[in-house]
């Protein structure tokens, strides 16, 4: 093999190998440049000699590691990650056991692959999420759903989830979905048959009762609005009331009779 100025021969890339094995034998790993200074070389040629004499090894950027010392990290990435309850950042976890953060990586995403570590890497954030705390999540979501019948995207948000939006349009699907919260099917239903009481009684209903207290006029309008497009009804202070028309048209009656009532006993008064 040549080189600018010098020509080594074969019999030198062998031993250069060796000592480079034996290297590898007593600590599992080694540098391009550990080696290039140790025998005078271009970290260039290391790598070449590296790649086209070496086999059973891993080499990642300048460091070069020995399938032995991957299993090795393999079994202590897969028992760390197995016991974890929570999230954990790929730079916490690769400085607990000691590994470079791409190997770390590469290998958590291959113990992933084949199913023995349960989980999910998050590259973006750099983050691994064990299955027990996703299922754990999404158990307690689901029941807070289910008990309250509505969950806002701030609860969302403090459990870990960055995007509510995305995460409870896919998980509830047939729930009402507006700016910041979520209500579900069954709780619409609880507030349409309270409605079609007040209608049909002549009567009124106080929607404070059904809604959070998180939604605004704005989106109560929206999503109670197909429950009055009958004419029989309106809404009444901010659209927190839904009021049957002829209830509203029988106190407006009696208020006018009130204060008609009123202004002669006032007008008598003054005579």
């Amino acid at each position: 093999m040549g080189l600018t100025g010098e020509v080594i021969t074969y019999s030198y890339i062998i031993r250069v190998v060796r000592e480079i094995q034996d290297v590898m034998e007593e600590r599992g790993f080694t540098t391009l440049i550990d080696i290039s200074r140790i025998f005078d070389l271009s970290t260039h040629l290391v790598s070449n000699i590296v790649d086209k004499h070496m086999c059973n090894v891993h080499k990642d950027s300048d460091t070069i590691y020995t399938d032995v010392y991957l299993d090795e990290f393999r079994a202590k990435i897969r028992g760390y990650c197995t016991a974890l309850i929570g999230p954990v950042t790929v730079n916490v976890a690769s400085a607990k056991l000691n590994l470079a953060e791409r190997i770390f990586i590469f290998l958590l995403e291959g113990l992933i692959i084949s199913g023995e570590v349960m989980g999910s890497l998050v590259a973006s954030e750099g983050v691994f999420v064990p299955s027990c705390f996703v299922h754990a999540q999404d158990t307690y979501i689901t029941k807070f759903f289910e008990q309250n019948g509505y969950v806002e995207w701030g609860f969302i948000k403090r459990l870990g989830i960055s995007d509510p939006r995305l995460y409870l349009q896919t998980k509830f699907k047939e729930a009402s979905h507006s700016e910041g919260i979520r209500i579900s099917e069954s709780q619409f239903v609880q507030i349409k048959a309270a409605i079609d009481e007040a209608i049909s009684d002549s009567s009124w209903v106080d929607l404070n009762f059904y809604l959070p207290v998180s939604v605004n006029q704005k989106d109560s309008g929206a999503m109670m609005a197909p429950f009055i497009k009958g004419g029989d009804a309106c809404f009444l202070q901010n659209a927190m009331y839904v009021v049957n028309n002829e209830f509203k048209k029988h106190c407006i009656c009696k208020l006018e009779l009130i204060n008609m009532n009123k202004a002669e006993e006032e007008a008598r008064s003054i005579d």
